[in-house]
């Protein structure tokens, strides 16, 4: 017998003609055993109004009476209206500071959330210290069409002027503005007539979605899907509603590919014509394939409809209303198409009215008690109309649920429920409820009897185990435990070598690169981990961050030299992106640009057309200064993006470079990195390939001889090379491509060996890193390792590669640093850092074979804890090591604001860093010593967040998601242990250290970072002891046994 389901309450809040809705998440069964009882917030036996503050109450009262009152509501309408519309300043809110100020303290705050984020945001908390969760927000201004079809506020033409376009842009610009504002599993309430006369024109003809309108459409929804929230789409008046039906179905069909909808149609219960159109969308949904999302509302306008299509009276449409719920609650499906399956479907419920949602609960619950099958459920009211039905929701939950708990103390059981069918929505956690604990994490498991039980066993170090079981023999646990870290399952796992975006297109998942891990860990968890219950992967495909658009140049045009800042400004801008760009700033020959500059400066216009790869550096520099010393840009955007966008139109196309390829080919690879700081990943991996290929054909990877042009020449080329070439294989590795150009086929002298110099030294060993990493690229990552069966062999290879690089890199430091030059400099750091980061993506794929071996644990044998031999154990523990450092030294940078929080890389090391962290804490919680690393990334993370870095806010939601969906596979103790292969093993393990110094970065280190040089960077006799000691032979004899 199931028990009876409580209903977490979701609040949602809308901007524009801002709605705020109270909605149900789901009431899908599922139970929940825990041993100890969760604690909870008493209800209190007070009415459920108790819940909103006396000046919201009181503000209620007053409105909700002047709504009620039939002698009141039409001149207050009318009163509104009138300063809607009115010319005059004295009636314009906008001019009348006093006017504005009523309004916003009597009907706007009451109703709406705000006019910016600041203010949105800040009604978005106060609503959830309520205890709702969750919002709906919208952008748009109301359009009324009167009988004669003419709008209220547009005069309609046959032609559209620019402004008329220029209109769908800033509806499009805000719509996605707005949909930065919400979380996962929010809405996104769409007003298609807020887009101007194209939209609402092409609707009222019920013509095709104009291709203006319908490419803004396309990027609000496919960034909707890609965030994981949802949208509907606002209703309209008969007269435009038609038209929007038929959009709205074919957004449907286009977006709604899965079994949760993205986009959902509003429906009006009032008209007379809402069954036969419901039934309209069920039968499309059914023959075409596509998941059905309706927002079942009563109607909104009644005042200039025709009052021929709607109900006579209010029990007509009350029935109406209720009908159509209770059809797609029981899955009723239209007579025509009743051999065809119910299309996946959700509902969501836009009523004031209590019997209708009490009604629709009931039919909910009585279905899923009976077995039988039903659709998502979701149920909401306008914020400030309905407040007693929404406080009442919530107080009966909260009421509910203490009775579960009370009867769970006697019964020494406790169940809720969590939707589970459907996964469209976050669960409840911490962070989203208010008065609210979370349901303690369980792991459903089967007993030795043979019955299905749950819980924890509290083990005497009083970290929670799983119930004790079968234990598997020494030997079997061995042999299973080689064949798991044999192959690296990023290169070997083939089902998911290609993903499906949300928008139907297959996407190749690079082995080695991090955000290609992120979709692939995300995938396994959603798949083999159902009970995380987790939405849908966010995805955060290329340009979500930010999308550079340009127009190209056509070479006869003259570029455009208007806008561009005052030479002493240029050239602190140009100061700035080299201080920044540190050893990447050789991509600038510093002589020849500031010549080339002041050039410009006397006849810009003769200079860009004649330089135009100049000209377009020029630009980049300028579009990285900015970016450099400017904080978060409030419109999310990168400062100076409007230059980078002008040096974009200027770049070499394929068809060759015909002037100065040297300088093509600097502009190039700056567009490259630019790319790649914006988090466009693609357009970053294919200009950095062009700017190689270019140096191919120019001969620059050879050695240029100094007869041909000079000393200057031949070293700016060997600088130019090696920059392009350490950017390719970075771009390379997060990209998750082969390696570009063989190391073989280059013959350009390193540049220490040319000239020695702190910065050609500098140089060559982040070049010997990026050939290291080429190494990775092809041994750990390459084809052979799917198939040799060598993972062990090759990390281990690497390790010996990189002990030799630490040994250079640490006397380098020690030479070069002491005593001279600040010990925070930007050279030092990002070595060590180089450092650590080819340690995790060089044992990564050790850390997805144990999460595979993790979950198999847990599916076959949930008694039986995850076995690591000490091998495995201590590469994972130096993974971890490596991890958690990086994460330190970043947070120490933070904290003296030293951070390069525009370029890609700090970025990367971090949220790579915390990826595997989170992982190894859910596998083997032992090695991680403490939880201090999970501050450092908050610190981190918050501080590219507010220095503007475009990519932060995505990994940050990525990493959430991800720890949502490791709560079933971690314990809630960090101090777990790892079960070893043989308690000899046990013994050696402990006798021998094989992981890496750990790092303690205090308050007191300020600029001498490398005062603790032994741990911050790699200690090369520990990574040869380590590499040395992997048994590689025996685990090899093990599986040939």
């Amino acid at each position: 017998m199931l028990p009876q389901s409580t209903f977490p309450v979701r609040l949602r809040v809308a901007s524009g003609r801002r709605k705020s809705l109270l909605a149900y998440p789901k009431y899908t069964n599922y139970h929940h055993e825990p041993v100890t009882k969760p604690e909870i917030k008493p209800y209190r036996a007070v009415s459920p109004m108790a819940r909103l503050p006396t000046r919201i109450l009181l503000r209620s009262l007053v409105l909700t009476s002047l709504m009620s009152s039939k002698i009141l509501i039409r001149p207050a309408l009318t009163i509104l209206n009138i300063l809607a519309i009115s010319k005059s300043p004295f009636l314009n809110a906008d001019r009348n500071s006093i006017l504005n100020k009523a309004l916003r303290l009597t009907v706007y705050d009451h109703f709406c959330a705000g006019t910016n984020h600041t203010e949105v945001s800040r009604t978005i908390a106060d609503t959830k210290r309520i205890g709702y969760q969750g919002v709906i927000l919208g952008y748009s201004k109301e359009v009324i069409l009167y009988p004669n079809g003419q709008s209220l506020t547009d005069s309609i033409s046959a032609t559209y002027s620019d402004r008329c376009y220029e209109m769908v842009e800033e509806w499009k610009e805000g719509t996605l503005e707005t949909l930065r504002m919400l979380e996962p599993g929010d809405f996104l309430a769409l007003k298609l007539t807020g887009a101007g006369p194209i939209s609402v024109d092409a609707m009222a003809a019920c013509q095709p979605m104009p291709e203006v309108v319908a490419k803004a459409v396309n990027t609000i929804c496919v960034a909707t899907a890609q965030q994981r929230s949802r949208l509907w789409l606002d209703a309209e008046q008969q007269m435009l509603q038609p038209g929007l039906d038929k959009w709205a179905i074919e957004m449907m069909r286009t977006h709604n590919r899965s079994e949760t909808p993205v986009v959902y149609n509003t429906i009006q219960g009032y008209l007379k014509g809402s069954k036969a159109n419901v039934d309209n969308h069920i039968k499309l949904a059914a023959q075409e394939g596509w998941s059905l999302g309706i927002k079942l509302v009563r109607g909104a306008y009644i005042e200039h409809e025709n009052r021929a299509l709607i109900h006579d009276t209010k029990e007509e449409t009350d029935s109406s209303y209720d009908m159509i719920a209770d059809m797609l609650l029981g899955q009723r499906l239209p007579a025509e198409v009743e051999h065809l399956q119910f299309p996946p479907a959700a509902l969501f419920l836009a009523t004031h009215n209590a019997a209708s949602t009490a009604k629709a609960i009931t039919t909910h619950q009585e279905r899923i008690l009976a077995g039988q099958p039903t659709v998502t459920l979701e149920c909401g009211q306008i914020q400030g109309m309905a407040d007693e039905l929404s406080c009442e929701l919530l107080h009966s939950y909260l009421r509910e649920l203490e009775e579960q708990i009370t009867r769970s103390a006697t019964s020494g059981r406790y169940t809720t429920s969590i939707g589970v069918e459907h996964q469209g929505l976050p669960p409840l956690t911490r962070s989203e409820a208010v008065d609210l604990s979370p349901t303690p994490n369980v792991t459903t498991y089967l007993a030795p009897d043979g019955r299905q039980t749950a819980g924890w066993q509290m083990a005497s170090d009083d970290s929670p185990i799983r119930n004790p079981g079968r234990r598997v023999g020494t030997g079997e646990r061995q042999v299973c435990h080689d064949s798991e870290f044999s192959k690296n399952p990023l290169v070997d796992k083939k089902e998911w070598a290609f993903a499906a975006t949300p928008d139907g297109r297959y996407w190749y998942m690079g082995p080695s690169s991090s955000w290609s891990f992120c979709r692939r860990v995300l995938a396994l968890l959603g798949k083999r981990v159902p009970e995380s219950n987790s939405p849908p992967d966010p995805w955060h495909l290329d340009g979500m961050a930010f999308k550079l658009q340009w127009k190209q140049v056509p070479p006869e045009e003259t570029p455009d030299v208007t806008n561009i800042p005052p030479l002493d400004y240029a050239l602190f801008l140009y100061n700035t992106a080299k201080y920044y760009l540190a050893s990447l700033s050789f991509l600038i020959d510093e002589t020849l640009y500031l010549q080339e500059l002041h050039e410009f400066y006397l006849d810009p216009a003769a200079k860009a057309a004649s330089r135009r790869s100049w000209f377009a550096q020029y630009l980049l520099v300028l579009a990285f200064g900015k970016a450099f010393i400017t904080q978060r840009n409030p419109s999310g955007s990168p400062t100076g993006h409007q230059y980078a966008s002008r040096a974009m139109a200027l770049l070499p196309d394929l068809s060759g470079i015909h002037e100065d390829p040297l300088t093509s080919i600097q502009a190039l690879s700056l567009a490259a990195l630019y790319f790649q700081s914006i988090d466009m990943r693609k357009a970053a991996f294919q200009h950095i390939g062009q700017a190689l290929r270019c140096c191919i054909i120019e001969g620059i990877h050879r050695h240029v001889p100094e007869e041909l042009g000079g000393p200057e020449l031949s070293q700016r080329c060997q600088a130019v090379f090696w920059v392009v070439y350490m950017l390719d294989r970075e771009f390379s590795a997060l990209m998750g491509g082969p390696n570009s150009i063989r190391d073989e086929d280059i013959t350009v002298r390193l540049p220490a060996e040319v000239a020695y110099s702190v910065e050609n030294a500098n140089l060559t060993l982040h070049v010997r890193l990026a050939r290291l990493m080429a190494q990775i690229l092809t041994t750990v990552y390459g084809v052979d390792s799917a198939s040799n069966g060598a993972l062990i062999r090759d990390i281990q290879s690497i390790l010996h590669a990189l002990a030799d690089l630490s040994q250079d890199i640490t006397e380098f430091l020690d030479s070069s640093f002491h005593g001279t030059i600040s010990r925070g400099s930007k050279m030092a750091v990002r070595l060590m850092l180089a450092q650590h980061h080819c340690v995790v993506l060089t044992t990564r794929p050790l850390v997805m074979c144990a999460l595979n071996m993790h979950i198999d644990s847990a599916e076959r044998q949930p008694s039986q804890g995850i076995c690591l031999s000490p091998p495995v154990a201590s590469l994972l523990q130096c993974c971890a090591d490596s991890a958690q450092t990086i994460l330190q030294t970043l947070r120490s940078l933070a904290d003296d604001d030293l951070m390069d929080a525009f370029l890609p890389f700090q970025v990367e090391h971090a949220s790579s860093s915390a990826f595997v962290l989170y992982l190894i804490r859910s596998i083997a919680p032992s090695l991680i010593a403490n939880e201090s690393w999970c501050d450092n990334l908050d610190c981190v993370i918050e501080k590219l967040i507010s220095k503007g870095n475009l990519a932060a806010p995505l990994r940050k939601l990525e990493l959430r998601h991800l720890d949502l969906m490791l709560t079933p596979l971690t314990p809630r103790s960090a101090t777990h242990t790892v079960l070893p292969v043989t308690s000899d093993e046990i013994q050696d393990n402990n006798d021998d250290t094989y992981a890496l110094d750990q790092v303690d970065i205090g308050d007191e280190v300020e600029w001498d970072l490398l005062a603790l040089n032994h741990s911050v960077s790699l200690p090369p006799r520990e990574l040869l002891d380590l590499a040395d000691q992997l048994d590689v032979d025996s685990i090899m004899q093990s599986m040939d046994a």
